[in-house]
């Protein structure tokens, strides 16, 4: 009696041990389809970076955040904090030339242009031809501003 107790058991485990195989194998498969337009690369805090042209400084800026969207068909990247940029006089001495503040900006890779938006201030710093001393400023405020760099 014990025996067949037992082979009942072993019978009934493999039965539902069966259905269960059986049921999970059917319905949505489990391969993950991404977004590559929304999938984010890169991702940094409180980061300067400054960018040179022909071993001069052209220009620099400091962003509270960066994301990165190399994967993108037009690869991007978004400062969504905020960004200062400045950039700076093409003679050995990079003088301040201009200051850039926005509370939003994205850079296009392919087409090197930026966009800023809200809240963006340009001061733009004026001298004498050949002289380091600034002369003048002029202020603009917008609400958008493309620069192709």
């Amino acid at each position: 009696m014990r025996n067949t107790l037992l082979r009942y058991a072993v019978i009934a485990l493999s039965i539902v041990g069966s259905a269960t195989l059986l049921f999970s194998c059917g319905g949505e498969s489990n391969i993950t389809h991404y977004d590559y337009e929304a999938l984010m690369t890169e991702r940094s805090e409180n980061r300067t970076i400054t960018m040179t042209e022909n071993g001069e400084r052209a220009y620099s800026f400091y962003a509270p955040l960066i994301e990165g969207y190399s994967l993108a068909q037009n690869p991007y990247q978004e400062f969504r904090e905020g960004i200062n940029m400045t950039t700076y006089t093409s003679d050995s001495l990079s003088l301040v030339d201009a200051t850039i503040k926005a509370n939003y900006a994205i850079y296009y890779d392919k087409q090197k242009l930026w966009e800023a938006k809200n809240n963006v201030e340009i001061v733009k710093y004026n001298r004498t031809e050949g002289d380091t001393v600034v002369t003048d400023k002029t202020i603009v405020r917008t609400d958008q501003l493309y620069w192709d760099a």
